[in-house]
């Protein structure tokens, strides 16, 4: 992936940011405040990860998730 990225944008839908939010979420009840700490070791970038130079965050409508998911 490396190399192509170095020829060409590589555009994914989801990466390590979407896998690690969903790991901690499950692990993780309660409150804001039991999320582990800023500084976690939880939060760091895995070494052996490629990192991306741009990440853009999509939001929709909850109402608009739920038809689309519904006219799948």
């Amino acid at each position: 992936i490396y190399q192509e990225g170095m020829k060409a944008p590589i555009i994914v839908d989801r990466f390590w940011h979407s896998t690690a939010a969903y790991a901690i979420a499950t692990a993780v009840s309660g409150p804001v405040t039991n999320l582990p700490q800023e500084g976690s070791e939880l939060y760091l970038w895995p070494g052996d990860l490629l990192q991306p130079s741009l990440v853009v965050v999509l939001t929709l409508d909850p109402e608009e998730r739920k038809r689309r998911l519904r006219d799948r």
